[in-house]
């Protein structure tokens, strides 16, 4: 079964509520970046990592805290605001999984957290590759 598209204002649409989010959501258990790791063979310490739909940066601050040289992109400009409130030394920019604001072959490993459904995947496939690839 596919993931129907959704648009971007859907994408943003936890922008309203962005602090109560921020303030509630539970974070990521440590075992999931080392599933990331046995997965990719490489330890996320010094990988260059993009957090696409980073929200308010909850799987951001664990790879960040794993050694990863991270970068959040949001679509959301006010989850991005608390993002950079809690990270303010972690890169955020503004931009979806659909056209990413990153450069080709730029990063090691990309993720996604609880965003992957809000991206067309005709889209945010070929875009994953170039910046992983080039």
């Amino acid at each position: 079964m596919s993931v129907t598209p959704t648009s971007a204002s859907q994408a943003r649409s936890f922008d309203g509520i962005a602090a109560s989010y921020a303030a509630n959501r539970p974070s990521y258990p440590p075992e999931l970046l080392d599933a990331v790791e046995d997965i990719t063979g490489s330890p996320l310490k010094g990988a260059r990592v993009a957090d696409v739909g980073a929200g308010t940066g909850l799987a951001t601050m664990v790879l960040r805290d794993r050694g990863a040289k991270v970068v959040a992109v949001e679509p959301g400009p006010e989850m991005a605001a608390q993002c950079r409130l809690h990270l303010p030394d972690v890169p955020v920019v503004i931009g979806d999984g659909n056209s990413l604001p990153l450069a080709s072959a730029s990063i090691d490993v990309l993720t996604y957290a609880q965003a992957w459904h809000w991206t067309d995947q005709r889209k945010s496939v070929p875009e994953a590759l170039r910046v992983l690839f080039g």
